[in-house]
């Protein structure tokens, strides 16, 4: 009879230094729902899944998506192949969603730049046209 290993879990510090965040991010990410440390006594302790699904969080907030994108993409998140296909489909699907706001964007961005391009050359004429009235006066 073989034994299953013995999973490594992590206490909440270890796992921001881990992953270079915050306590507060993970216990953000819990109140959330996002994660769900196992407890005992009063330490939460981080399973090799809850980092995994951190990172993953982390990874989206990085992204600048939504809680609730963060949350349906992770809640899809498991060992099956047919489940990382749907979760890759899933950050597609979010990933082009993000791509065409980012480019509604940068089009306003690029219409307000000409507009404040024109309306320097505009105060620049009238600096200049202005300076030669008050010279011929």
């Amino acid at each position: 009879m073989t034994q299953e290993p013995k999973q490594i879990l992590y206490k909440i510090g270890e796992v921001a230094k881990m992953l270079g965040t915050t306590i507060r991010t993970i216990r953000f990410y819990e109140e959330k729902g996002v994660i769900s440390p196992m407890r005992k006594n009063s330490h939460r302790l981080y399973a090799k899944r809850e980092i995994v699904r951190l990172k993953l969080a982390i990874k989206g907030r990085n992204l600048h998506f939504s809680i609730e994108e963060i949350s349906e993409l992770i809640n899809t998140y498991d060992r099956s192949v047919e489940s990382n296909r749907h979760q890759a489909l899933k950050m597609i699907e979010t990933c082009d969603r993000h791509i065409a706001a980012l480019d509604k964007k940068i089009d306003n961005i690029a219409d307000l730049k000409t507009e404040l391009y024109r309306v320097k050359q505009e105060m620049l004429e009238f600096l200049l046209t202005s300076e030669k009235q008050r010279r011929s006066s």
